[in-house]
């Protein structure tokens, strides 16, 4: 019994290994340097406040990644984008410069921004985690300001959705050459 067993699983053991041959490829497997134009919204939720009166924003911004399709995807981004103010009593201006490491589906990185309504402003530092790829995340953002703490609209906290609306450029410059 026992070498009936080890024999199945001896034999199970290579199929899984044959599973990971590199016969198999996709087309558009490789690395590339990509150039992508995005949009996100960004919230930021208060204590004890209403959904309405919360900061929210809409980003648009560049993406510069060099993404690795192979069959665990990764990829390594820094961006630029502008945000507008929704849902405040002020005009509400943000700029954004940021860079963000993903693996499988989980992303790290951070962002310095800048907000203002051209009276007072804030800058930040924004460390942040979350679920997505290259094309697509959902992160959650711990802000540390570093001037003007009592800039009202900005909670210690900051959601985003941000996704791919359509890429500028791209060029592979490693794998597979078909």
């Amino acid at each position: 019994m026992r070498l009936l067993f080890s024999f199945i699983l001896f034999c199970s053991f290579n199929a899984s290994l044959m599973g990971q041959d590199t016969l198999f490829y996709r087309q558009d497997w490789g690395e590339f340097v990509k150039h992508d134009l995005f949009i996100g919204y960004n919230g930021s939720p208060t204590e004890n406040s209403q959904l309405r009166d919360n900061y929210h924003s809409i980003e648009l911004g560049i993406w510069r990644s060099k993404v690795l399709n192979y069959n665990h995807p990764a990829s390594a981004s820094v961006y630029f984008s502008q945000e507008l103010g929704l849902a405040t009593g002020d005009f509400i201006h943000g700029t954004k410069f940021g860079g963000q490491v993903t693996a499988m589906m989980y992303i790290l990185g951070a962002e310095v921004t800048h907000h203002t309504d051209y009276d007072s402003h804030s800058v930040t530092f924004s460390p942040f985690m979350g679920i997505g790829a290259y094309s697509f995340r959902a992160i959650f953002a711990w802000r540390l300001r570093f001037t003007n703490k009592d800039f009202l609209p900005l909670s210690a906290l900051n959601v985003n959705v941000s996704f791919k609306v359509f890429g500028i450029k791209s060029k592979k410059v490693r794998g597979y050459p078909y």
